[in-house]
């Protein structure tokens, strides 16, 4: 059930972002959360910088797919908090500019506290290409 409600945290964090609604990672992190996005042009900030920055970043954006993959789960024997390695993959498309798909990986600290919440995360980019959206004119 952990391992569940966790996966359920991670997609909420990606829906989050693919429908542009940032008051949804109120219900991701942790009040007091620490949010490392410097590897990608972020800060290390807490919730609210955070999500006046992600508000920022997506206003520049035509197109946000995020997606998760696998994930390696290690919930402490009292089952209050847990470490979590999860790969994830993107479509970044700005109004301006290529679109990029972008690979990464986040290290997440999450605790239980009103179900299971990021505490903390660091977000580390691992490459991206530059790429050319599908269409008509591809086909």
């Amino acid at each position: 059930m952990d391992r569940a409600a966790i996966v359920d945290l991670l997609v909420r964090y990606c829906t989050a972002l693919r429908t542009q609604d940032v008051d949804l990672l109120d219900d991701v992190f942790t009040a007091d959360a620490t949010i490392d996005y410097t590897r990608i042009g972020g800060s290390r900030a807490g919730v609210s910088d955070t999500k006046a920055w992600l508000s920022a970043l997506l206003t520049e954006v035509q197109w946000f797919d995020l997606m998760i993959g696998d994930s390696e789960f290690t919930v402490a024997p009292d089952r209050a908090s847990a470490s979590v390695v999860t790969t994830w993959h993107g479509l970044f498309v700005p109004r301006d500019g290529p679109a990029l798909q972008i690979y990464g990986h986040y290290e997440d600290r999450l605790v239980r506290q009103a179900g299971w919440r990021i505490a903390e995360r660091t977000d580390f980019q691992g490459y991206q290409v530059v790429t050319t959206p599908a269409g008509p004119q591809n086909t």
